[in-house]
């Protein structure tokens, strides 16, 4: 559905009509769960995410804390030489 508005302005002759956006539909209620539905999984997803980041996070630092006593290994020793 086009909606026309125009104005009168007898200062300004030779205005033509603007077409106005069509309104928006209203909401139906029937749209009302699958918008609740997709908001949802957005939110799973999000969660997941960061449950994901978490674990990666406390991953490393169990693996840095694990290592951080071990020795480090020595640099090889210089063949002597042969006489």
């Amino acid at each position: 559905m086009l909606s026309l508005s125009a104005s009168a302005d007898a200062a300004s002759p030779g205005q033509t009509a603007k077409l106005a956006p069509p309104r928006p539909d209203p909401v139906n209620l029937e749209d009302v769960p699958e918008f609740q539905d997709e908001l949802r999984r957005s939110k799973q997803a999000s969660q997941a995410q960061m449950v994901l980041q978490v674990v990666m996070v406390l991953g490393l630092i169990v693996n840095w804390w694990r290592g951080r006593n071990k020795p480090k290994p020595k640099p090889p020793r210089a063949p002597r030489p042969r006489d």
